[in-house]
């Protein structure tokens, strides 16, 4: 089974805003990446939440639609179960 890296929504909007303190760690990991990607469907949400004004949803839907077509990017759908499962995970580390 082939690993995944799981990117986040804070990654993402480094990799697309070269003003962010993160931005050149974004971009050179993008480069070192070598392998699948997941995410799910609320880091999809928050990017176009992060990217809501006006000017920038342009941008918000592409990034949403390039990941969702890319091959090496899987996107997680969140069912109840699995967030309860998330819940009970998160509580765990409290």
């Amino acid at each position: 089974m082939r690993k995944s890296l799981f990117i986040d929504t804070s990654y993402i909007l480094a990799l697309l805003n070269a003003r962010d303190e993160f931005h050149r760690q974004a971009v050179s990991l993008a480069a070192q990446i070598d392998g699948s990607l997941m995410t799910t469907e609320a880091v999809l949400t928050e990017i176009a939440n992060a990217l809501a004004k006006p000017q920038w949803r342009a941008l918000a839907i592409d990034t949403i639609n390039n990941l969702r077509d890319d091959n090496d990017v899987e996107v997680v759908s969140i069912s109840p179960k699995l967030f309860s499962t998330a819940m009970e995970f998160y509580a765990w580390h409290v």
